[in-house]
């Protein structure tokens, strides 16, 4: 670290410093009961420790949980009062630290003077204003972002991280732990242009970040009050590899698996559903999130597998990626990616159609591979009869060994294959017939495999795929929903609580719709219902009344698209408002 950087440096501290207490105004807190846009006129005084100087407050911006938001008369400037439940003893000192080691980095909103009323008593402080959108409210949210920055490619969400890391090392640096890394509080206004607000809540010098959210809190600390620990760097690199991973994969956690346990239990034991080795079970969430990872560069995809996957080489706290190791990273992705454009031009898109395209080692040509069946050759070569020696010893030894030893396909008699192959491609996904799940009674297809299979065994399936990865052994289980026919009554899958008590059922019209008990729009309507609605006198009485109308209604129109399609919308619509208003997420 050179000198300048040192003077400039907060001291670290691993002793936590103790609480204060609420300061008492004698004077008035200025803006209290003005309305957002209107015109004001406040006088308030901004001292940085060593001046003091006059400044007034022009109009009310916003307001947030800890405070209200004002423009100044400082060109370029705003400032936050705080509510008087909120300004603290400790709050003021630790401010007081802030503001006495400028911070020189473009768009990074730190505190730069104290404000005080008319009887010099601390009520909050100034800050450079910032622009742009919310990172919650954009990059975050797939729709969204198409709509707010329809130009972007990969290359542009790549740039953003390099922008988001340049900021974080500078502060690191500085012993200042960002924390609470928090979408709302990181603004974009283009992928070179961002900024960092709300950063009065940043550890410094003992003081910790009071607040956090579950999806960037390390495995380690899972469960803790944020308010009782300082965090350490290596903390910190943990939430930094999530809020890359959640920029990549646009507002997806990395701990979101198909089935299973919780975000929040996956990270405390490691569970990440993104596949790196072929022989791994694919647990990742359905739709595009597949052909993200897919089309980002190995070695990205690899760092995130070794940060975020129990048992290996980075998932240890101390081995975790840092920030300089994440920029170099993201420099090689940036320079990397015109080649891996001229292997597959999908490589750029932000949200590809389809998995990320591979050469056939056979015919070395470029095709689109099948998850469910992964094979190192492209359909064409991959079906031939006989396949020729080559010079190459690794192929010319599986070429050997498979056309030496082969048959026919046993269903249909017109392939040949390799003899440790039970079927051919074409045979072994047909379906010949169709089964009820004894868990959450849907019916699910017997393939040509599965039925050889049983017979090989002397037994039968009797679990769908969903139950079986989701280990389910009650009757009826969390998957099953009305929509079915094949279960017998919509009282069988009642729980033992009353509608309109948290956790009592799953939403009928949303996993109609959306087609799963766990699908992530499903699961934030749950967390809505218990966690608002349940709450409220008003909300319990439509919780009642939800479950008296929407079973009967799914059981009768569940099956048409019409019905799915007009629900789809205004749910996805209902999705984005509760995440903006109460900032609920899976």
């Amino acid at each position: 670290m050179t000198k300048s950087r040192a003077a400039d440096s907060f001291k670290p501290s691993k002793r936590i410093q103790p609480a204060g207490s609420v300061l008492k105004l004698s004077g008035e807190l200025p803006g209290e009961g003005a309305r957002k846009g209107v015109r004001l006129s406040i006088p308030v005084t901004a001292t940085d420790g060593q001046r003091e100087r006059s400044i007034w407050l022009t109009q009310k911006l916003a307001e947030g949980g800890e405070g209200a938001v004002y423009k100044t008369s400082v060109k370029g400037y705003v400032a936050k009062i705080y509510f008087q439940d909120r300004l603290t003893s400790d709050r003021r000192e630790k401010l007081e630290i802030m503001i006495s080691k400028p911070v020189s980095c473009r768009g990074v909103c730190f505190p730069e003077a104290l404000i005080l009323n008319s009887q010099s008593e601390f009520v909050g402080y100034l800050m450079r204003e910032a622009k742009g959108h919310e990172l919650g409210k954009s990059v975050f949210q797939p729709k969204l972002l198409l709509q707010k920055f329809p130009k972007w490619n990969k290359r542009d969400l790549i740039d953003l991280s390099l922008t988001i890391l340049e900021k974080i090392k500078y502060l690191n640096d500085r012993n200042v732990i960002m924390g609470d890394i928090n979408p709302a509080n990181i603004l974009v206004v283009s992928p070179e242009e961002v900024y960092f607000v709300d950063c009065d809540s940043y550890q410094v010098a003992g003081y910790p970040c009071p607040v956090g959210t579950a999806n960037y809190t390390a495995p380690e600390v899972q469960g803790r009050d944020y308010k009782t620990f300082l965090r350490s760097q290596e903390m910190e690199n943990f939430a930094i590899a999530t809020l890359l991973f959640m920029i990549m994969l646009p507002g997806k956690p990395p701990y979101s698996a198909v089935g299973g346990a919780s975000p929040e239990q996956n990270i405390a034991e490691g569970v990440f559903p993104y596949p790196h080795k072929e022989t791994e079970t694919d647990r990742t969430p359905p739709g595009k999130w597949g052909y993200i990872w897919s089309h980002m560069s190995y070695k990205i995809r690899l760092a995130f597998y070794e940060n975020f996957k129990k048992g290996e080489s980075h998932f240890a706290p101390q081995a975790r990626y840092s920030v300089d190791q994440w920029i170099g990273a993201f420099r090689d992705y940036r320079y990397a990616i015109d080649r891996m454009v001229q292997n597959d031009p999908m490589a750029l898109e932000v949200f590809p159609s389809r998995e990320k395209m591979k050469e056939c080692k056979e015919c070395h040509k470029m095709y689109v591979p099948n998850r469910d069946n992964y094979t190192p050759y492209c359909p064409v070569c991959d079906s031939k009869h006989n396949w020729p020696r080559r010079n190459n010893p690794e192929l010319s030894r599986h070429r050997a060994n498979s056309a030496s030893d082969s048959k026919r396909c046993p269903y249909c008699g017109s392939v040949r294959i390799p003899s440790h192959w039970r079927y051919c491609n074409d045979c072994k996904d047909k379906v010949v017939a169709q089964r009820e799940c004894v868990n959450c009674h849907k019916s699910f297809p017997v393939t040509v495999s599965l039925d050889a299979w049983e017979k090989s065994r002397g037994a039968k399936r009797r679990q769908c795929d969903v139950c079986k990865e989701a280990g389910c052994t009650e009757d009826p289980c969390r998957h099953a929903t009305t929509v079915s026919r094949a279960t017998p009554s919509t009282s069988k899958i009642q729980q033992s609580k009353a509608p309109g008590q948290p956790g009592s059922e799953g939403c009928y019209i949303a996993t109609a719709v959306y087609g799963s008990y766990d699908h992530p729009q499903t699961i934030l309507l749950r967390r809505y219902r218990d966690e608002v609605l349940a709450k409220r006198v008003i909300g319990r009485l439509f919780i009642r009344l939800y479950y008296c109308i929407s079973p009967c209604l799914v059981k009768v129109l569940g099956s048409y698209d019409t019905f799915n399609n007009f629900w789809r919308k205004r749910l996805d619509a209902m999705v984005e408002g509760i995440r903006a208003k109460y900032g609920l997420d899976i």
